[in-house]
């Protein structure tokens, strides 16, 4: 009994050490694939961008998203542009639990972008445009009694501060929305158009500018000002940004299509 005790103890620490490897290690004298560096990564992810509204490009970022932050999940350029990815997901959902589920995600990847670099424009701007469609979904009145309002306020103001013309005046288009979008008594129309206009004076190739003008001044009684901004969106080009043209041109013509 005592020999046969003895040999499986030595079984026991004979085994330790590949037990103790990491799920996935290699041994000595197998080959690795090499996995593409973060850099490589986002120079597809960027590819993938301009055909986001696309077939499988979506899916195929996402895979990308996924390796990449599993072999580097501090890296600053894969955090913002998975912030970036879920924000345009979640924008274009129409089921509110999913949405707010998938801005949310897009929330907190802006929110470590922004620690990982706090001197980067896009974290902030990213972390503040989830915060758009996170409160579509959760409701406005919840979404300020989570205290999401300072929290969009501090990282919108940080963006346009590093950038103001990111993303075609992204930031301040944002700003101009939060007016529109606040309860009452809080909302303010001439607020909203006044940061809408400033916008559209420096960018006005920026369609979603248009199109959330037309919103405003729909809900402000300007039926025709309205119209007006919503003829612009389809008539505007869309070599800025192709996905996004083609998202707006489709909801300008709905609207256009209720009234």
């Amino acid at each position: 009994m005592e020999i046969k005790a003895r040999f499986v103890a030595l079984l026991v620490v004979a085994a330790a050490p590949a037990l103790a490897q990491p799920v996935g290690a290699q041994t000595p004298g197998t080959p690795v694939e090499k996995a593409l560096p973060s850099q490589a990564i986002c120079e597809k992810l960027d590819a993938l961008w301009e055909t986001r509204d696309e077939g499988a490009s979506q899916g195929t970022a996402d895979q990308l998203l996924r390796e990449g932050l599993r072999a580097d999940p501090k890296d600053y350029g894969l955090l913002w542009r998975a912030s970036r990815q879920r924000w345009w997901q979640a924008d274009g959902m129409t089921n509110k639990a999913e949405q707010s589920n998938t801005a949310k995600i897009g929330l907190n990847y802006g929110d470590s972008a922004i620690a990982a670099n706090p001197k980067g424009v896009e974290g902030y701007f990213f972390a503040a445009a989830n915060s758009g469609p996170y409160s579509s979904g959760v409701g406005i009145m919840r979404a300020l009694t989570e205290g999401l309002e300072g929290r969009f306020l501090k990282n919108q103001s940080e963006a346009l501060r590093l950038a103001p013309d990111y993303r075609h005046g992204g930031a301040t288009l944002m700003k101009g929305r939060y007016y529109y979008k606040l309860p009452w008594p809080k909302r303010d129309y001439d607020k909203s158009k006044a940061e809408l206009e400033k916008v559209l004076l420096g960018h006005p190739e920026n369609l979603r500018a248009h199109y959330y003008l037309a919103e405003t001044l729909e809900a402000d009684g300007d039926k025709a000002g309205a119209k007006a901004h919503l003829e612009a969106v389809l008539a505007g080009g869309d070599t800025y940004d192709a996905p996004e043209a083609r998202r707006l041109k489709a909801l300008a013509k709905g609207m256009l299509g209720k009234r």
